[in-house]
């Protein structure tokens, strides 16, 4: 289930996705001054709030892809984790690597950065 979603005056986005297997943060946004898009998942370990999580996955977009395409890329990337994290047995791992498929074949990222 998503549990929030919230636009970002700057062109981010960002949801919170509890589920039977696991919950996480699904967060896009700027790297930094002059730099890529990204969207960040993390996996949040309780339900209190964002303060005891891990960094899993950084997806890095293509530099020219439009914000459009960003947001639909991070909407995709929601509901692929909301939908497998429903299944009994699925772990995050597995959605995530999932959402890479998909980024991938639409071509819109350039890279994706694990954390072990």
């Amino acid at each position: 289930m998503i549990a929030s979603s919230r636009l970002h005056p700057a062109g981010g986005k960002e949801d919170v996705i509890w589920t039977k297997a696991y919950y996480c943060l699904v967060s896009t946004s700027k790297e930094g001054l002059f730099q890529r898009h990204s969207t960040t998942v993390r996996e949040i370990r309780g339900k209190d709030g964002y303060s005891d999580s891990r960094r899993l996955v950084e997806f890095i977009y293509q530099l020219d892809l439009p914000k459009s395409d960003r947001l639909r890329e991070h909407d995709a990337i929601v509901a692929i984790l909301d939908r497998a994290g429903g299944n009994e047995g699925v772990s995050l791992e597995d959605a995530l690597n999932e959402a890479q498929a998909h980024l991938y074949s639409e071509n819109v990222i350039e890279r994706s950065v694990w954390v072990n």
